[in-house]
């Protein structure tokens, strides 16, 4: 763009003629020089001459500056990166400005636009800081164009005079200040083009020199291998000698049965190029073989030379094998703890020595036995055992002396899985032990404590007639095979010792069975002479003294009389005591018949009964509707007539008696409560009510025997339930019957 004057019109100032046939001629001449220069030149020498050119270009524009600036990708900053400059001012190399306080200029660079700056005094208010910077670089005057790579602007290519241009800088000048932005655009693409070979060659360095991947060239014509890395000559069991006497023939590393393989895959190579990797085998001198997995590619179309990359798989197969392995330890290790778990009782101890036999097997012993110790650790006692067919003649010992054998000792009290890989491996202190293995003709041996809960209960010992080497991980897998035997095996001891303790438990139930089928017999003896030799003098005693009063009243005199009144009363009370203990003990003795009972319907008819013994008495008795129990009928009835007629009996000196029953059902229990208002009685006292032979009021007051409430404590006891009284003198008594419904029957 051209600067305007006030009025206008462009500054016109004389000047050299750039647009005549002499400087035309120059021109092209120039920029034919450069270009040429710059695309022969070494890449070490790219900035030396970016910067000759720049300084040819300001001689030739009679200018005083001539700089290369570049934005950072995000254009938030620029910086001259190439400056040439005449002599007496300063290098503008390596200055960095910030781009957003530039709001004039440096916007339409970026838009694409040249920006011609004639005098700085001309420039727009906008552009302030433009004009401020120019002035502080020495700049009257200046051109700047953008440079572009792949659409986008990189940077601008700059040419400035310390004299105010009164002209518009020629068109011939844009076009040779286009020169230093193609030039630094061929710089940046040639070292982009530089990096990715470097670093595309240092990746193909280092693939070889890893070691890691064979690296191997061979020829087409005679098939032998001219070049390789350590790795490719590792792989077929060569040395660098070798190679550099001649080389060495293909086909002498490939196995015989390969061959028609290999020839294959050079037919592929002549059509395509390359070959798709495949495995094949390397054959080594000695005869051994490495599996790999091989490619090849030509160098070029008309090249002899082709190029193999192979990789070692034995790694890989050896990785594979101790996968399968370890999924092996872990299937066994699966199979011993379900098969454990599933079985109980005598077939635990067959499964272990299954289990066992096949883990000897899977990791190459002759045979296994496992040994019980005793809690001092003195003895050990062989429980089981299994061997190869060739060694099974050798049977383990049956006890061994832990005494004898300290080394050995010490070390399962300890809880250490001892290995022994050969004999003489033995310490001195060994001595028994090594005579023992010497004896059953055995070179190793692997002892694993067992040990629940941490107590020393026995060993396994897996042994092997041959010098055998164990890693670290198959000692872990037999500890851990160890873990699930000693469990497996305190199970079964727990097992034993509570079917023992059962079966104890059993005799002691049928022993106390019988005693109290033998006390019941003897209860029941005693309620049948009760019943017979007891009462039946009572009933002569009564008899005699009802004869005595009706038949020689007048003789005895009234005093006499009174006496056998008394006589008579005592012996009717001796019989009512005998027929409550006799009730109470059929109670006891009663099995339990479980039924659903009506409550209401049972209390109701039993309240009708009262009432018809008791026809000059008026008692109210309020029974709830839809109460109902599961439990013995019979006795059931036994409990509910005993609190009836007690509420009759302690209401009689009420001319307004009353009872009610009453019920509440939850969700564990059902509560049933008798109410009376009669005399009650001092709470004090309500614990002594259910005892037998307690009594609260006299027999003056209150005939009765004091077995009644004895008697409904034990029948709600039977249904598994409890018994309270609540009560006041003279405020009337509640009776609370318990019942739970985890004793009904399932």
């Amino acid at each position: 763009m051209e600067v305007e004057t006030g009025n206008g019109s462009p500054i016109e100032s004389p000047g050299r003629d750039f647009d005549s046939l002499e400087a035309r001629l120059e021109r092209h001449s120039l920029m034919a020089a450069i270009a040429t220069r710059f695309i022969s030149i070494p890449a070490e020498e790219i900035s030396a001459t970016v910067e000759d050119a720049m300084s040819a270009i300001g001689r030739f524009a009679e200018v005083d500056r001539v700089a290369l600036a570049l934005f950072d990708d995000k254009y938030e900053r620029w910086s001259i990166d190439h400056d040439w400059h005449a002599p007496g001012l300063w290098s503008l190399k390596g200055l960095v400005e910030h781009v957003a306080p530039f709001r004039w200029g440096l916007p339409q660079l970026l838009a694409g636009s040249p920006v011609e700056v004639l005098r700085p005094d001309y420039l727009p208010r906008l552009a302030a800081n433009e004009s401020l910077l120019l002035r502080g670089l020495g700049m009257r005057a200046a051109l700047l164009l953008p440079v572009y790579r792949s659409g986008r602007v990189l940077g601008f290519a700059i040419m400035s005079s310390q004299q105010p241009r009164e002209t518009a800088w020629p068109k011939a000048l844009h076009e040779l200040l286009e020169l230093p932005g193609r030039m630094m655009v061929h710089v940046l693409d040639r070292k982009g083009v530089e990096s990715r070979l470097r670093e595309s060659q240092a990746r193909w360095r280092s693939l070889c020199d890893s070691n890691v991947v064979g690296v191997v060239s061979m020829r087409r014509s005679d098939g032998r291998i001219i070049e390789s890395n350590d790795a490719g000559l590792r792989l077929i069991g060569r040395s660098r000698e070798e190679l550099e006497r001649g080389g060495i023939a293909w086909e002498e590393t490939s196995p015989p049965e390969e061959r028609a393989t290999d020839i294959r895959m050079l037919g592929i190579l002549e059509r395509s190029g390359r070959v798709m990797p495949w495995e094949k085998q390397a054959l080594r001198p000695d005869g051994s073989r490495v599996p790999m997995l091989c490619s090849l590619t030509s160098l070029a179309p008309q090249s002899d030379e082709m190029l193999s990359i192979a990789i070692d798989l034995s790694s890989r197969r050896r990785v594979t094998e101790e996968l399968r392995r370890r999924d092996d330890i872990d299937r066994l290790h699966a199979a011993l703890s379900r098969k454990l778990l599933d079985l109980g009782g005598e077939r635990i101890e067959d499964a272990v020595r299954e289990g066992l036999a096949d883990i000897a097997q899977k990791f190459g012993f002759d045979g296994v036995a496992i040994f019980d110790v005793d809690p001092a650790a003195e003895t050990a006692t062989r429980r089981t055992w299994w061997a190869r067919a060739p060694v099974r003649n050798v049977e383990p010992e049956p006890t061994i002396s832990l005494v004898r054998r300290a080394w050995w000792r010490e070390r399962l009290r300890a809880g250490r899985t001892s290995f022994i890989g050969e004999i003489e491996s033995l310490p001195e202190a060994a001595k028994e032990e090594r005579e023992a293995m010497a004896r059953f003709h055995l070179q190793s041996a692997i002892s694993v404590p067992l040990l629940p809960g941490g107590t020393l209960r026995g060993f396994l010992l897996f042994f092997s007639g041959s010098r055998m080497k164990v890693a670290d991980d198959l000692l872990a897998t037999l500890r851990v095979f160890g873990d699930i035997v000693a469990n497996a095996f305190e199970r079964l001891r727990i097992d034993r010792e509570i079917s023992g303790a059962v079966a104890t438990l059993e005799r002691r139930v049928e022993l106390r069975r019988s005693q109290l089928e033998a006390s019941n017999a003897e209860l029941e003896a005693f309620a049948y002479s009760v019943s017979h030799d007891l009462r039946a003098p009572l009933r002569t005693v009564d008899g005699m003294c009802q004869v005595l009063g009706e038949d020689y009243a007048s003789e005895l005199g009234d005093e006499a009389v009174l006496l056998l009144r008394r006589i008579q009363g005592a012996s009717q009370r001796m019989a009512h005591l005998i027929a409550g203990l006799l009730q109470l003990s059929r109670v006891v003795r009663t099995e339990m018949e479980w039924a659903e009972v009506s409550i209401s319907d049972l209390v109701e008819g039993l309240a009708d009964e009262m009432k018809r013994r008791h026809p000059a008495r008026e008692v109210r008795v309020h029974v709830s509707p839809g109460l109902h129990l599961v439990g013995h009928p019979r006795l059931l009835r036994i409990a509910l007539e005993q609190l009836l007629d007690n509420a009759f009996k302690f209401t009689a000196l009420r001319s307004d008696a009353a009872v009610d029953l009453s019920g509440q059902i939850d969700d564990d229990r059902t509560v049933l409560c008798l109410r009376d208002n009669g005399v009650g009685f001092d709470p004090v006292f309500a614990e002594k009510l259910f005892g037998a032979f307690q009594r609260l009021h006299g027999v003056e007051e209150f005939e009765g025997h004091g077995i009644g409430l004895a008697t409904v404590e034990r029948v709600v006891r039977m249904h598994g339930g409890t018994a309270w009284a609540d009560g006041r003198p003279n405020k009337g008594a509640t009776i609370s019957l318990s019942f739970p419904h985890s004793a009904r029957p399932r």
